[in-house]
This record gives C-alpha cells, sequence and structure tokens, in this order.
C-alpha cells in the first residue's frame, strides 16, 4: 500500500512483525519500531490523523490488524482478526468529527470495515462484501461529505462502495476487466476527481467519479505493481526497478 507523496515521513514494512517510519528526504527512521504487534510479515499499512493524533494501522501475514498511536509507538485498543489469511491491502481515513473508518483487503477474497472511536476501539460495519478471487488492493475516498471505499482483487474486478454500510455505490457497480489489478489510487486530474487502477495488462483506467462513468485508458511499457497520488495533480507509478511521474501538462 502506498501512501500521497509528500514532504516528511512515509511508512516501511518489516519481516519481522515489525513496522516503522522513515524520513522521505534522509532515508532515515524516525521515532521508534511498531514492533510486537504481529506473527511473521507485516504485509499493509494505513496511515491518518484521529482526533489530531497521528495513526497507523498495519496488518500481517497472520492474519490481523493492529492501530498503532505514532507519537508513542504503541497499540491501540486489542488486535482485530478479520481473515483467514493474510492482510493485502488497508485504508484508513479520519472524518470531520475525528472519528475513523479502517477498511482491509484479505487472501480469504474479504473486505473488512470498521469503525474507528477515538480511543483506538473499533466496531464492525456488518456487510456482504466479498471478491471472486485474493483482494489485492483497498482505499477509501471522500467525494463531498460521503466516503466512498474501493477495492480491486486478482480477477480484474473493481468494487465501488459506501463506507458507512459496505453497500455498492448506486452510482457504479462492480467492473470487471481482463487482468488481474494490482493497484488502485484516488486522485484529481484535470480538476476532476478520479479512481485510477493498474492491472497486469499494461494498462491504467480512469474513472471520472463525478460524472461516474469511465474517462480513459493509459498504456504503459510494463505493469505497474503500485500506484499513489501526488501532491496537487498527478501520480507516480512503480514500473520495475523505476518509478514514474505523470503529471498534466502545464496549462492543460
Amino acid at each position: 500500500m502506498l501512501h500521497t507523496v509528500t514532504r516528511g515521513t512515509a511508512p516501511g514494512l518489516g519481516t519481522d512483525g515489525t513496522a516503522r517510519l522513515w524520513d522521505v528526504e534522509s532515508g532515515s527512521p524516525v521515532g521508534r519500531p511498531l514492533a510486537g504487534g504481529h506473527l511473521g510479515w507485516v504485509k499493509a499499512v494505513a496511515l491518518t490523523v484521529l482526533s489530531g493524533v497521528p495513526v497507523a494501522a498495519t496488518g500481517g501475514s497472520d492474519g490481523t490488524v493492529r492501530l498503532w498511536d505514532l507519537t508513542t509507538a504503541s497499540p491501540l485498543g486489542a488486535p482485530l482478526a478479520p481473515h483467514k489469511g493474510a492482510v493485502t491491502s488497508l485504508a484508513l481515513e479520519s472524518d470531520e468529527q475525528g472519528l475513523g473508518r479502517l477498511a482491509s483487503g484479505g487472501e480469504d477474497h474479504a473486505v473488512a470495515l470498521w469503525a474507528v472511536a477515538l480511543d483506538g476501539s473499533c466496531t464492525s460495519v456488518p456487510h456482504a462484501l466479498e471478491h471472486r478471487g485474493p483482494v489485492s488492493d483497498v482505499l477509501l475516498l471522500r467525494t463531498g461529505t460521503r466516503l466512498l471505499g474501493a477495492s480491486a482483487d486478482a480477477r480484474g474486478i473493481v468494487k465501488l462502495w459506501d463506507a458507512a454500510t459496505g453497500l455498492l455505490w448506486e452510482g457504479a457497480g462492480p467492473e470487471q476487466y481482463p487482468a488481474a489489478i494490482n493497484s488502485l489510487a484516488a486522485g484529481r486530474l484535470y480538476g476532476r476527481r478520479v479512481l485510477i487502477s493498474a492491472a497486469r495488462d499494461n494498462l491504467l483506467r480512469i474513472w471520472d467519479l463525478d460524472a461516474c462513468h469511465p474517462a480513459a485508458v493509459l498504456h504503459l511499457p510494463g505493469p505497474a505493481s503500485r500506484i499513489c497520488p501526488l501532491e496537487g495533480e498527478g501520480l507516480a507509478v512503480a514500473l520495475g526497478r523505476d518509478v514514474v511521474a505523470l503529471r498534466q501538462p502545464p496549462g492543460a
């Protein structure tokens, strides 16, 4: 899981059950590691701010999800065990009241969803959001006052849903693509709110969230393993060992 590229810190994942923050300019670790939360690999991480406190969520190969207070590097609340296999992706966002919404995707084809209180306690949101294959990515995105979720899987299906209920969004049903989806990103391009998927067929597919219809398809020289929005308008794309920045031309 990648996050918006900004100055400051970025999360790092570990093979020994730990995660930690890194200064993106110096490459140096920041603060104490988030240790002891998982047995095995840390497979996913997400960051947000809840009521002024920076918070991280981590997901492990042991199927558990943990919340952390980044000011103290201590866990918040009890471990969550939503999946029967590894956690593959996480998304964490806060609302205007400082409350949070947490989503996780797993190898078991499931997406789990919680409401997060200020003390880090989580309440599961009942829903029937299942995929046909392992979930490759999840994200949460705000459209006005509404929080939406998106999830994608190894069968090439992208789903857009209401993050408050887990029900499919009435504006757009599941999209079936001919190749597995590696990554999702949400941002702005040409002044429009968009959802972007990167698939193993070397294509970036852009969905216009304002108009609720496909907007464009970009052909890449290879499959993008990860995509994330840049500050302002643009996209960072991981292609093999390279990272490419896609930005709209000035004045476009």
